[in-house]
């Protein structure tokens, strides 16, 4: 609908005219049904159609208010005949006797069009051309807004006609109700806060005549009865709407209905993947005091038997909490702990942290859930941590009947120890947690489950707080054992199987052992990897930034912190700011009660550090823990690379080939031992070293190996590339199309004069000093020295000394 001229005035406000495809009787349908409930603008609709047709076929039309003149205008069509009747203030209902009656209308001898009001849609009728309106197509929109404020002479933000059109949906009498605030009070708001005022005007609009206050005709209606059923449900749905006595398409299309209502906002429940309206929370405050304190809870009881019926776990938990039954909230969240680890909805996150205290602290699942919640929140593991130390107090009262259970109360302890920063402890309980599984010569939960379907679906369950808790320590192969549970036992009817999949899925990405999955793309937060095998560079750093915005969800992510650093250093190395480079590496430092760093993020800030070109900062970060983990040494045999020392990256190249198996560590391995290979002038080791590599992983794997060497050390292997194997050469021709950003001038090469003045400098030697010893003028030597400072990009002389210790410059001489 487009915005035309004013149709009139009332009480000096200026009505838009709508534009509608009405313009003869040859537009109207036979009968047109506007499905609408009042304050949606039907009327106006109806009167500006009317205009339009009296003022293009010059004949009157029939306007009728009461049923009564439908009757007498059936017994005597002569008494009111009209090629148009208009029928408004009469509710319809979906089961009402009168839909009969407009039939017969439009069946009298002059076959007239009908146009009337319904509060539901109609039912199936014997007309060919029926046309249904409902609010969607009443409201009104941005510009229709924008218009309808400069007729009135009204000048607001566009923030303001965002609003209106937004969270308000374009309700025509909301829209009005707005726009005469501001023209009253001369452009500005009277109120502090309109939009809640707006919600509570919309509210008592609702709760006075939909509601609550129940006039006989509208008992019968569907739209009505489902809206009263929707106030009983703090997240509704189509599927928890309907009953024994609807019909789910007619739930269903009532329910489009219901989310066009400016009463909520639209969502996709990530749990069930149904579509749901949430109440805004002021709004469902308001609909909650016009009940009565009992009705209020008669409706959290509907509520949770709704949710009970169709398997809503974590709303379950919402109104278990609003009833105040804690316990029974508890046993859910213990047995299903990993779904409320996975983005459950706000208003659930807010019902689970809004528990008192006092209650709070004798359940541990809800200690750790809600400690989480507040993690991530605040990004400050510190405010949680009277939570996981409750949470563990009540763990070990806990007494384990089975296997099964002493597993459950040990991955809770290692969530509670992980989330306090205690690496020695968890990495102790992820020990016990392997022990529990079991192997070929010491059975356990393992053989269980290979005999019980029932076990191994729990045990799949389970496997979620140990995985992650083995990538936040580093240790991958562990991480990759528990990633083989959930595979292997997998229940494809649980809620949280999608994420089950994804969580092993970017795990085995990570490490280089999934397959190519580019159909199901979006599935691993790592499918960035995936796309540099094929290299969509535009793809990939897309993926990038959707698990960049993921990994703020807490302060422990370090997996998903360090992938996004390296990603961005492969990727975008010019954009990344120097000075937030750290931030990372500092916060995982201040994690963990140790003190040290996740392996990951050091690595990844490492890699990202020697990206922009600062290897003395590199240098440092490498030195500053010895590398243990094939990431790490990965960086390391890279910085060794920048710096020149072709033997000790082979060194660290080896370490890593002894300590790792996964194909993307050799991958990556592969490549940079090539490089070292070139630098020590053995191109024939280079190239039979990616020929092996290629061999040991795959085409796409060692084509994103590649991109972690320097544009200048590619392209000296493509000089070589006659020497490889046809399908070597392929994957070599296919990488030289990937854009390196690295380059191996990291480093500004130091001259003998250089050396020379940095040993005088660390015998403590003065410019007029260092001057004497050479022969040369103190110009001379204040100049070679401001200019080796800024080789080594230091600040001063004792800063050069150290960077240059650091990089091993004395150690060469």
């Amino acid at each position: 609908m487009a915005p035309k001229h004013a149709m009139g005035t009332h009480s000096s406000w200026a009505l838009l005219e709508r534009a509608t495809e009405v313009r003869s009787l040859r537009d109207l349908a036979t009968i047109t049904v506007i499905a609408a409930l009042p304050s949606w603008g039907a009327t106006t609709w109806m009167r500006q159609c009317q205009a339009r047709i009296e003022s293009h076929t010059g004949t009157k039309t029939w306007w009728f208010t009461n049923r009564r003149g439908i009757e007498e205008t059936i017994a005597d069509p002569a008494s009111a005949s009209a090629p148009v009747y208009f029928i408004s203030k009469v509710e319809l209902t979906d089961d009402d006797p009168l839909w009969e009656q407009l039939v017969a209308l439009t069946q009298l001898p002059h076959r007239p069009r009908v146009v009337v009001r319904s509060l539901d849609l109609p039912p199936p009728l014997p007309v060919d051309d029926v046309h249904v309106m409902t609010e969607a197509d009443l409201a009104l929109s941005a510009v229709e807004v924008t218009c309808l404020a400069q007729l009135n002479e009204i000048d607001a933000p566009a923030t303001m006609y965002a609003s209106l059109t937004g969270r308000y949906r374009g309700n025509p009498a909301l829209v009005r109700r707005r726009l005469e605030m501001l023209r009253t009070a001369e452009g500005s708001s009277p109120w502090a806060d309109p939009d809640v005022r707006l919600d509570l005007h919309l509210v008592t609009e609702l709760a006075t005549r939909f509601i609550d206050v129940q006039p006989e005709r509208r008992d019968s209606s569907t739209m009505m009865q489902l809206l009263r059923r929707a106030s009983h449900l703090r997240r509704a749905s189509a599927e928890l709407l309907t009953g024994a006595h609807h019909d789910r398409t007619t739930v269903h299309a009532n329910f489009e209905r219901i989310r066009m209502l400016p009463l909520g906002t639209h969502e996709v429940d990530p749990e069930t993947g149904q579509s749901v309206m949430e109440w805004h929370p002021e709004v469902w405050e308001a609909v909650q005091r016009y009940r009565s304190p009992d009705a209020n809870l008669a409706a959290l009881r509907d509520g949770l038997a709704a949710t009970q019926a169709n398997d809503h776990l974590g709303m379950q938990v919402y109104y278990l909490l609003a009833l105040g039954q804690v316990g029974q909230a508890e046993s859910l969240i213990w047995k299903n702990l990993r779904f409320f680890l996975l983005s459950p909805p706000a208003v659930i996150i807010q019902a689970i942290t809004a528990v008192p205290w006092a209650q709070l602290r004798h359940f541990p699942a809800m200690l750790l859930i809600a400690g989480e919640y507040r993690s991530r929140q605040t990004l400050t593991p510190a405010v949680s941590e009277q939570f996981y130390l409750a949470a563990l107090s009540q763990l070990a009262m806990r007494r384990p009947r089975s296997p099964f259970e002493k597993l459950q109360v040990v991955t809770r302890q290692v969530m509670a120890h992980m989330s306090l920063g205690q690496r020695s402890d968890t990495m102790r309980l992820l020990a016990e947690v392997e022990e529990l599984l079991g192997d070929n010569s010491h059975p356990g939960l393992l053989s269980l489950a290979a005999k019980d379907a029932t076990v191994a679906e729990n045990l799949a369950a389970e496997m979620y707080i140990p995985f992650w808790a083995a990538t936040q320590v580093d240790d991958n192969m562990q991480a990759l054992l528990f990633t083989s549970v959930m595979r292997s036992h997998h229940n494809p009817n649980s809620r949280t199987a999608m994420a089950d999949s994804q969580a092993a899925l970017t795990h085995e990405v990570f490490l280089g052992y999934a397959p190519d999955h580019r159909d199901d793309l979006g599935s691993s937060f790592t499918d960035a990897l995936v796309v540099l095998e094929w290299g969509d560079d535009e793809r990939a750093l897309h993926l990038t930034e959707f698990l960049a915005e993921r990994r703020k969800q807490a302060p422990s992510r370090s997996v998903a912190e360090a992938f996004v650093l390296m990603m961005h250093a492969v990727l975008t190395p010019d954009s990344m700011d120097r000075r937030l480079l750290q931030d990372s590496l500092q916060r995982s430092s201040h994690y963990w009660a140790d003190g040290r760093p996740s392996a990951a993020i050091l690595g990844a800030t490492t890699m990202a550090t020697l990206a922009v070109g600062d290897v003395v900062t590199a240098l440092r970060l490498i030195r500053s823990r010895p590398p243990q983990e094939w990431f790490t040494l990965t960086a390391e045999a890279l910085v060794m690379l920048a710096l020149d020392r072709a033997g000790e990256a082979m060194e660290a190249v080896e370490q890593v080939d002894s300590i790792c198996t996964a194909p993307r560590s050799r991958a990556i391995a592969g490549a940079i031992a090539a490089v070292a290979h070139l630098r020590m002038d053995s191109p024939a080791a280079a190239v039979q070293r990616l020929e092996a590599t290629l061999r040991g992983t795959s085409a796409g794997l060692l084509r994103v190996g590649l991109r972690f060497v320097t544009a200048e050390d590619f392209d000296d292997l493509m000089n070589y590339l006659d020497q490889c194997s046809p399908e070597l050469a392929r994957v070599l021709s296919e990488a030289a199309t990937d854009t390196r950003h690295w380059h191996r001038a990291t480093l500004a090469p130091l001259t003998p004069v250089d050396r020379e003045n940095l040993k005088a400098l660390r015998n403590g030697a003065t410019n007029t000093e260092i001057a004497q010893q050479r022969f040369v003028s103190i110009n001379t030597v204040r100049t070679q020295i401001r200019l080796l400072l800024r080789k080594l990009k230091a600040s001063d002389r004792m800063q050069a000394v150290a960077y240059a210790e650091r990089l091993g410059v004395f150690e060469q001489e």
